[in-house]
């Protein structure tokens, strides 16, 4: 999937069960996650180089999440044990934490590239305002020089406005 996380577990997590049927309780792991965010980032080969504020090795340990997520289902007294539906509540739980670290992880993303796509539009701005003045300055030396009526100026194609 190009943009998006699947619903199933990506290659390297694993998922393990503890059932502790004597207390009425599973447990769910979800393990070997650290690299999950970062794994689907560099997945999106030409989103990396605009958050990079500062160097590559940086970015990727920001980019890392908790190496376990943990999901406990409880059975309460008054209820019937059913293994099947404990570890289906404690896989949810787990993936849930999984899920919330993974969408804050990418705020996190969107945020640094939200910071890098505001430089550049300053760094763009800047160079305009630089090409404006010149340009102005340049205006009035030749007006100076051929008057009012010279040809350059009879074309709106060649003024630069300020806005």
């Amino acid at each position: 999937m190009k943009y998006g996380i699947s619903a199933e577990e990506p290659k390297k997590m694993k998922v393990t069960y503890i059932v502790d049927k004597d207390n009425r309780k599973v447990i769910c792991l979800i393990e070997n996650t650290k690299h999950a965010f970062e794994d689907f980032i560099n997945e999106q080969d030409s989103m990396l180089p605009f958050v990079l504020d500062g160097t590559r090795e940086l970015f990727l340990e920001k980019a890392k999440m908790n190496n376990v997520f943990r999901g406990v289902a409880t059975c309460a007294p008054e209820d019937e044990w059913d293994e099947k539906i404990g570890r289906q509540i404690a896989y949810a739980r787990a993936r849930y934490k999984f899920d919330v670290s993974f969408f804050n992880h990418a705020n996190w993303f969107i945020h640094a590239l939200d910071k890098q796509i505001d430089k550049l539009y300053d760094t763009i701005n800047n160079y305009g305002d630089k090409i404006s003045k010149k340009h102005n300055y340049r205006v009035e030396r030749l007006t100076e020089h051929f008057g009012e009526d010279f040809e350059l100026f009879k074309s709106d194609k060649y003024v630069v406005q300020d806005n």
